[in-house]
């Protein structure tokens, strides 16, 4: 600072020192906050080439703030306006996302900068220190003491607001977050880089003013941060909500097929039997005996009282013969009735599905599935268990993780599942002991019909 004041003069060394120190406040936030964000290639070299920019930059922006002394508010936006410009472009060029998700990156980066800015110079405030005097907590200045404390702070609240709020989903572009994004980033850049600064120069007047708006602007702040994370997490459920639609469709016309393929395969099959008795005289009894049986598994006698129901149990009962997958079911179905038909199609289709995929690479002694709908306690009780291998984890929405290796593109069968359960306000909870794996979805069947 000594050899910036004889080098530059005393009033422009002053201004490059705050130039400097707000150039590097953005920088290391950038990389802080953003510490586990997904980097572009050739982001060391970026890194380097930003360090740079910053350093050259500040030689610019000093002589600015020379020149608009006489104008404070001028001189204080157009400062945050520089140094904001500067993270923008680091937030660009240094991330790999797309436009919208660097948006937001930069508007949470943006505000974490003034959040840490803030809480120094109040924690400042509150010791008794004028933050536009001095920036050390101690009565006698030593630079190396009270800089490396200074940048020591700013780095742990960097790293500690960045582990608050970091999530490692991106967010889903839809038409609605992309307006929302948008709206945060106007609402964002008005706050912190025009309104505070227009504040800034008054804050010297009031010991009280200056409290007030240092705490407000630790509210937007945090505010704006937050924003960020329900912008994330809408847009995710939109997506979600998107994906269970489009499911939604295909399995109604899975189910229109089946229940056609069904009426069909029957009306053959039977047709055949019939065939078989007038010309059984000129067949073997063995031969009989065979073709009799090979029709008999496509000739449906589940009867359970639901249409709908028996559709699906007759079609995953084919899947199980083919994988030797004993499937035994004991099932009322006139307990779903108030149920449209294409929701019990996705409950219980998805249910099975499940259990199927679990037990089909167990021994075949394992390959069990029991399958219950019964009336207990005055509740519809659909009850599914079947073995399984391995270890099972329930994720924080306590459904079980997706086994395919990615549960951003997979597990939306479970999600089918709570999401018909939810609509027609019964629980759904899962239980794992022993190696078995039991759904078990409860209704109440007055409740849900009222609805």
């Amino acid at each position: 600072m000594l050899w910036i004041s004889e080098a530059f003069g005393p009033e422009y060394g002053m201004h490059l020192v705050i130039s400097l120190a707000g150039f590097l406040e953005q920088f290391l936030c950038t990389l802080l906050f953003n510490i586990r964000t997904r980097k572009r290639s050739a982001f060391h070299l970026w890194v380097l080439f930003f360090a740079f920019v910053g350093l050259f930059l500040s030689f610019i922006l000093a002589g600015i703030r020379l020149t608009l002394n006489d104008y404070p508010i001028a001189k204080s936006a157009f400062h945050a306006v520089f140094t904001a410009g500067y993270m923008f472009l680091m937030v660009f060029f240094l991330y790999d996302k797309t436009v919208y998700q660097k948006l937001l990156t930069f508007c949470s980066t943006n505000a974490t900068a003034m959040l840490v800015n803030r809480l120094f110079s109040l924690a400042l405030n509150i010791c008794g220190v004028n933050d536009k005097v001095s920036m050390s907590f101690f009565p006698e200045y030593n630079a190396y003491r009270d800089w490396s404390l200074y940048f020591l702070i700013h780095v742990l609240l960097y790293l500690l607001v960045g582990l608050i709020f970091y999530t490692r989903k991106d967010i889903v572009e839809t038409r609605t977050s992309k307006r929302n994004i948008l709206i945060l980033s106007i609402i964002s850049g008005l706050l912190t880089n025009f309104l505070f600064s227009f504040s800034d120069p008054y804050q010297t007047e009031s010991w009280t003013l200056t409290i007030i708006i240092k705490v407000f602007a630790c509210i937007i702040s945090i505010m704006i941060l937050t924003l960020r994370t329900g912008i994330l997490f809408q847009s995710q459920e939109e997506e979600e909500k998107f994906v269970l639609t489009q499911i939604f469709r295909q399995e109604k016309e899975q189910f229109d097929n089946l229940r056609l393929s069904t009426d069909v395969i029957n009306a053959k099959c039977h047709d055949l039997r019939h065939r078989l008795d007038e010309i059984g005289d000129r067949l073997t009894k063995d031969e009989l005996s065979s073709f009799k049986e090979a029709t008999r598994i496509y000739d449906s006698t589940i009867k359970t009282g639901l249409d709908v129901l028996d559709a699906i149990l007759y079609e995953k009962k084919l899947l199980c013969n083919t994988k030797k997958i004993r499937l035994s079911a004991l099932c009322d179905g006139r307990l779903l009735s108030f149920m449209d038909p294409t929701d019990v199609y996705s409950l219980v289709g998805n249910a099975l599905s499940n259990a199927i995929e679990a037990v089909s690479t167990l021994p075949e002694e394992k390959r069990i599935i029991d399958c219950t709908l019964r009336m207990d306690y005055g509740l519809a009780i659909l009850d599914i268990t079947n073995f399984f291998q391995g270890k099972v984890h329930l994720g924080e929405d306590g459904l079980p993780l997706s086994s395919k290796g990615d549960g951003s593109n997979h597990g939306y069968g479970s999600k089918s599942i709570r999401f018909i359960v939810e609509k027609h306000h019964g629980t759904l909870t899962y239980k794992i002991q022993d190696h078995l794996f039991t759904l078990v979805a409860a209704f109440d069947t007055k409740k849900a019909e009222k609805k």
